[in-house]
């Protein structure tokens, strides 16, 4: 009986050491849950924007989980709350550009649409264009050309109208477009200034391709209280038909076309300066001597020499008169003297005194007692 009651002494001894066991086994796998928990926990807490000077926050995927406008609203106001000068504009900058690879159609449309109500738009200028480039890529996929021009149209800020106008136009140039869809997105944008954005947008990408077709859709669709502005624009990206295209510039008779004509003409001479300054003064019907003076300052960029050795050849009149006052002029930088003596010796119905002034002014800075010849020319140029 004795050896019996002892087994059983000894069994419950064992089961009881075998629970402490079991317990002690529990109690450890649960801290290192807790504990695991607590570390991931404390890895959240780093990515929001509690702390106001700290430079460790970042802006990660988990920190916008599930993401949404709201999520990206509420990162906005956080870091707009506790940060302040380059830091938070870098911040800024980093969770426009998350947004613009995360969020899709109009969930991008209403991050941005808020940000851009907040008047942060100039601030953040760069990025909402690379966001927005992004938008309109998806086009018409997850909604039409004339429901974002709706969207732009809805906005305050003029100059955030303007250019995301434009780059709508540079993504609706990849649309096999007709008459009617480009009035329904003119029609949407609802303001000239935006109607015309649109259009300068949409030409510039088509000149690459089609310049003469570019210039003639913008006279085309181009809003009754629109101007020639834009033409500016397309012209730095044409490369052929110069000639058509000048000719089509210069015969509109909208108001602000000199500019549009002198953008063509500067261009025209980058590629070719002797062929655009030759058509000008061949051609003086529809030419000025305003446009020749433009494609020699162009020119003399190129070939300075050869702009003067061309223009010496021209015969006296208000033409001559424009290129030699542009190459005198540029001359005077480098070399006063000889500019002074090469004006000296045209013959000009007017402007001659004040172009020998423009001249000495420019001569004084480096040389005064040669200039004083200079001087005594114009004090009795005065007298006369």
């Amino acid at each position: 009986m004795k050896r019996k009651r002892n087994i059983l002494i000894i069994a419950a001894f064992l089961i009881l050491l075998l629970s402490i066991l079991i317990l002690v086994t529990k109690l450890t796998h649960s801290d290192k849950k807790e504990y695991a928990a607590n570390r991931r926990s404390d890895r959240l807490r780093t990515q929001d924007y509690r702390h106001p000077k700290s430079s460790s926050i970042k802006i990660t995927r988990q920190s916008i989980k599930n993401a949404n406008s709201q999520t990206y609203i509420e990162q906005w106001l956080s870091i707009s709350s506790n940060l302040k000068g380059l830091e938070l504009a870098d911040k800024h900058s980093q969770l426009i550009q998350d947004a613009s690879n995360r969020l899709q159609g109009h969930e991008l449309a209403e991050f941005l649409a808020y940000i851009i109500n907040s008047k942060e738009y100039s601030s953040n200028r760069m990025a909402i264009t690379v966001a927005s480039l992004q938008l309109f890529e998806e086009l018409p996929r997850n909604f039409e050309y004339p429901d974002m021009a709706r969207w732009i149209a809805q906005f305050d800020d003029q100059k955030a109208k303007a250019e995301l106008s434009y780059n709508l136009g540079i993504k609706f140039s990849k649309v096999a477009g007709h008459d009617a869809a480009i009035r329904n997105v003119m029609e949407q944008l609802v303001d000239t200034h935006s109607q015309q954005q649109f259009l300068t947008g949409q030409c510039t990408v088509l000149a690459l391709s089609n310049p003469v077709r570019a210039f003639e859709e913008y006279q085309f669709f181009l809003p009754a209280e629109g101007d020639l502005s834009g033409m500016k624009v397309i012209a730095a990206n044409i490369h052929q038909d110069f000639q058509k295209i000048f000719d089509i510039v210069s015969s509109n008779e909208i108001s602000n076309t000199n500019g549009a004509r002198q953008a063509v003409i500067s261009r025209w001479a980058e590629e070719d300066p002797e062929n655009a300054a030759n058509y000008v003064v061949r051609n003086t019907e529809s030419t000025t001597p305003e446009d020749l003076g433009t494609a020699v300052a162009t020119w003399l960029t190129v070939d300075p020499n050869a702009t003067l050795l061309w223009a010496q050849d021209l015969p006296n009149g208000d033409y001559r008169q424009a290129a030699m006052s542009r190459i005198v002029i540029n001359m005077a930088d480098s070399d006063p003297e000889n500019a002074w003596n090469l004006a000296m010796h045209e013959k000009m119905d007017e402007g001659k005194e004040q172009l020998l002034r423009s001249i000495y002014t420019k001569w004084a800075k480096t040389d005064s007692s040669a200039s004083e010849i200079a001087k005594k020319v114009l004090d009795n140029w005065e007298k006369k």
